[in-house]
């Protein structure tokens, strides 16, 4: 029997809300890795090519994992409640909860992300917890991802990319290491296979306004309301026009996340690093410029000269910002929950002669007042406070949700949304000495979530693995005209991205940029 925990902390409430609104689903985090070394491997000799033999690879890391970790066993009871609280199963099994499957190409993995993206964690469900782990093999090259895809309700992005260091860890620990002592599982008697790991008995780690204070000031709460109650046509003819989709937010409209996926080489990547620092930013303000850059050139211009701009409006951007180092004290890494919040910019407006790094120095800017400075911190936190004043009877979060959604031009609060969740599986480039071999070395990684319908027209989720970049872009299908226009400004951004940070390319202005993608 589910044993009661706490109630769901502010942001798992509102992650709550907005699955039972049906306009967000999941988020996945993972890594591809390649098998190596398999000549001095005690038992791998080759790439498992089912889902039991992957199960029994996965067994030992997943049940410590589980062991460490109490959110991997969490449920959620009174889902509709006003009330809703985190339950913690006494059990669970891998079985269920670890998936296989294979694709030929890289190329194809795109598509599986955002098949994964349709899939529904059911809240009433309490006998499985709020994730899972797929497999997918890549034939090509017998390369693998593990990707976790779970309920954003039990933890944030940056949680699973430490949790999957982790179990990237604990695979090689496991598989070099003969004295390493594996917690024990259970099998059931029946005809088919269950491994069975309990539950490990300790609290949740405590969430964001358990740790510091919250509580908003009147001034946030009037900046919030004044919008929120001001009529809707007083609203659209004081506020500055901005761009969110090529059609307006619609409730009939299906929810469907699609996906555009890219990555960087190796020294693209360390590229881009090294240009940031030279013009002493970071590598987040690189993003949102090329992502500014890009999205003008194919959702707000129609040619690629003088008379290009179609479109007068300007670009509202947003940043997720991770709190664990910006509060004291820090948060560790490895503590799964939800310890982020939100921060729009100021509006931006990209014109033919627009340098690229100027719009890369606002945004450098724009992070160091609103996610550095003590000021900007107490404004994050006090926006995680005011999401907690939401009404708490049962649906007031969810009629909360969809009125502030109505107060938005289109129906969309920003034009873009920026989540990079950093730097991850840095393995050493040099194999360790003795048996402490990498058998699984990491290529890449990936981070994407579903794309709400309220939050921005364009999500661009980042994470680093090992010196590569990627850049998972995540649209609704009814927000934009094509998907190809969607994939194009992914590639574009990545484009915009390479070029800039060239040695040479520091005086580039975004005409230069739409002559030279109009030529590819």
């Amino acid at each position: 029997m589910a044993k009661y925990l706490r109630p769901l902390d502010t942001w798992g409430r509102v992650m709550l809300a907005m699955h039972n609104t049906k306009v967000y689903k999941n988020v996945q985090v993972g890594a591809r890795l390649q098998l190596q070394n398999v000549s001095s491997h005690p038992t791998i000799k080759c790439i498992p090519t089912c889902k039991a033999q992957w199960q029994a690879l996965l067994a030992g890391p997943l049940t410590w994992l589980v062991q460490q970790h109490p959110s991997l066993s969490v449920v959620i009871g009174d889902h509709l409640s006003g009330e809703p609280a985190y339950w913690q199963l006494p059990s669970i099994d891998l079985v269920q909860l670890v998936h296989y499957e294979t694709i030929q190409y890289a190329t194809e993995m795109c598509m599986v992300i955002e098949a994964k993206h349709t899939l529904s964690f059911d809240t009433a469900n309490q006998d499985m917890p709020l994730w899972r782990l797929f497999v997918v093999h890549i034939l090509e090259d017998d390369t693998f991802f593990l990707i976790f895809c779970f309920h954003h309700s039990i933890a944030d992005g940056g949680s699973f990319v430490a949790l999957g260091e982790q179990l990237v860890e604990r695979l090689n620990l496991e598989a070099t290491t003969t004295t390493i002592t594996t917690v024990s599982h259970s099998v059931r008697p029946g005809d088919d296979l269950h491994l069975i790991v309990p539950s490990i008995n300790k609290p949740l780690p405590p969430s964001l306004e358990m740790r510091v204070n919250c509580k908003p000031g009147l001034k946030t709460i009037f900046s919030a309301l004044a919008p929120i109650l001001m009529p809707g046509f007083i609203r659209r003819f004081v506020e500055t026009q901005y761009w969110a989709g090529d059609f307006d937010v619609c409730a009939e409209n299906p929810h469907e996340t699609q996906v555009g996926y890219v990555t960087l080489s190796e020294a693209e990547t360390l590229q881009a690093l090294k240009a940031a620092k030279e013009h002493k930013m970071t590598l987040h303000a690189l993003l949102m410029a090329a992502a500014a850059f890009a999205t003008k050139a194919v959702f707000m211009s129609s040619g690629s000269d003088t008379s290009n701009v179609r479109t007068n409006e300007v670009l509202r951007t947003g940043t997720v910002v991770n709190l664990r180092q910006l509060v004291a004290p820090a948060i560790d890494r490895f503590d799964l929950g939800n310890y982020a919040s939100d921060t729009l910019h100021k509006d931006l407006s990209v014109e033919m002669d627009t340098p690229f790094w100027e719009v890369a120095q606002f945004y450098a800017q724009e992070l160091a007042t609103k996610a550095r400075s003590p000021a900007g911190v107490q404004l994050l936190l006090e926006f995680v406070g005011l999401c907690g004043l939401m009404p708490r009877h049962p649906g007031g979060i969810e009629e909360s949700l969809c009125a502030l959604g109505r107060s938005f031009q289109h129906g969309r609060q920003a034009s873009l949304r920026c989540s990079n969740v950093g730097r991850a599986w840095d393995q050493k480039t040099a194999p360790p000495q003795g048996d402490h071999r990498a058998f699984f070395k990491v290529l890449e990684a990936v981070f994407s979530q579903s794309a709400p319908d309220n939050s921005s027209a364009m999500t661009l989720n980042v994470v680093t693995a090992n010196s590569r970049l990627a850049i998972a872009g995540t649209w609704q299908k009814t927000a934009i005209a094509g998907r190809d226009r969607g994939d194009r400004m992914v590639q574009m951004m990545k484009r915009i991205l390479v070029d800039a940070t060239t040695s040479g390319g520091g005086g580039i202005v975004f005409k230069d940029m739409l002559l030279r993608s109009s030529k590819r």
